[in-house]
């Protein structure tokens, strides 16, 4: 259930990103994708350089810069897309 719920929330924010940015391409004519690192860093700058720091400090360097980094780098509609995906199959693979 809760496997569900996290893939059909997933999916409407993937969908929501993308449609503010197909607004933004019509307004603008150019395609400028919107990062989960952009998102993430627009709700709370300080929890984002907290983490940065954290990782970066105290756990593993090359773990934010050649892990997470490419991850928060890609666009938010792909990476809410593909996480709403891997619920779903986790929700069918719990229901039989």
């Amino acid at each position: 259930m809760i496997c569900r719920i996290l893939a059909w929330t997933g999916l409407c924010l993937a969908v929501s990103v993308l449609g503010a940015e197909i607004l933004v391409y019509l307004e603008t004519g150019s395609y400028a994708p919107l990062t989960f690192a952009q998102i993430w860093q627009n709700l709370g700058m300080s929890s984002y350089v907290r983490a940065e720091d954290l990782i970066r400090l105290r756990i593993w360097p090359p773990l934010w810069d050649k892990g997470l980094l490419p991850v928060l780098g890609a666009p938010a509609w792909a990476l809410l897309g593909g996480l709403s995906v891997f619920f779903f199959l986790l929700a069918l693979r719990k229901r039989r």
